[in-house]
């Protein structure tokens, strides 16, 4: 719930925020693709442990940050560790599911991961609206640290993988060159992915400045209200993702339908978002928007799932 204001106390300013947090979907977006062979070569728990590790030294670099370099800095870091989380533990319950149940227990599997990854965000914002913002919220940094080393150490010593041997000529051109075959060989994926990009880029923009807007609207000393708020948010994407999980998945056609009408809703919601002056409309509004966003997700990351090998 503090995130921007964080960075703007480490060195940012509201001009250089958006490119403080697009440095770290650059790190994503350029580490997606070796981080997915590193996990396909040396197993998901390995690249688990790495994205827990480099999740712990982004906040030891945050935490010193007094500049807008030093800040990005950190968070390419923890973009980095973001894609070696992205084709790990995920992957490891996705394939699991589809080795027990086959495609038909996929939806209802992302739905739960997403019900439980938004509980885990709620107790987070929670939190973080009550810890204390002195010494430009390092309370929060260090419980964040804390937390990236203890999941690392329960991961390592719980999680189970069965292995299969390695691949070889797994190279970042092979794998460039099946993504360029699936990318054009039509279907509904190429759909599904433009139709992310789009939403991900209005989103992107939402989580960056929704902070220091809803500041200006109330005030200073707000801080235990972001956290209420943003709880309530993750909980509204959390209900959304087991309402639609639950939900038997459409086929064809209606699934078209269902996820486009999903779509124009997130995007009425945005607009009227804009034009709220109130706090009390600005809240209801935001957490109508993240109900539609879990909902959303579940329905993109099952297609996602279900035609990439």
């Amino acid at each position: 719930p503090v995130q921007s204001l964080m960075l703007i106390a480490h060195g940012c300013t509201l001009q250089t925020l958006g490119l403080a947090v697009g440095a770290y979907a650059v790190a994503v977006i350029a580490a997606e693709v070796p981080t997915g062979i590193f996990a396909d070569l040396y197993g998901r728990k390995a690249a688990f442990l790495v994205s827990c590790a480099l999740g712990a030294l982004s906040c030891a670099v945050l935490l010193v940050s007094k500049s807008f370099y030093a800040a990005a800095g950190g968070l390419m870091l923890t973009g980095l560790g973001t894609a070696f989380a992205s084709g790990s533990a995920d992957a490891l319950i996705i394939e699991e599911t589809l080795a027990q149940s086959g495609e038909a227990g996929l939806n209802k599997a992302v739905g739960a991961m997403r019900a439980f990854e938004g509980a885990g965000l709620m107790a987070g914002a929670i939190a973080g609206g009550l810890l204390p913002g002195a010494r430009d919220y390092a309370a929060h940094i260090l419980v964040r640290m804390a937390l990236c080393l203890a999941v690392g150490v329960f991961a390592w010593a719980t999680l189970r993988e069965t292995r299969t041997a390695k691949r070889e000529g797994m190279t970042l051109r092979t794998h460039l060159s099946g993504m360029g075959r699936m990318l054009l060989s039509g279907g509904d994926l190429p759909l599904v992915l433009c139709c992310t990009a789009a939403f991900a880029f209005a989103q992107f923009l939402l989580e960056t400045y929704w902070q220091p807007g809803l500041t200006a609207l109330t005030g200073a000393g707000f801080q235990a209200q972001l956290g209420i708020l943003c709880a309530a948010s993750f909980g509204a994407a959390a209900a959304g993702s087991f309402i639609i999980g639950r939900l038997k998945p459409a086929v064809g056609g209606r699934y078209w339908i269902g996820y486009l009408s999903l779509g124009g809703a997130a995007a009425a919601l945005l607009f009227l978002l804009s034009l709220q002056r109130g706090t009390a409309g600005f809240a209801a509004v935001y957490i109508g928007v993240y109900l539609v966003i879990g909902m959303l997700s579940v329905v993109e990351q099952t297609i996602v799932n279900a035609q990439v090998s």
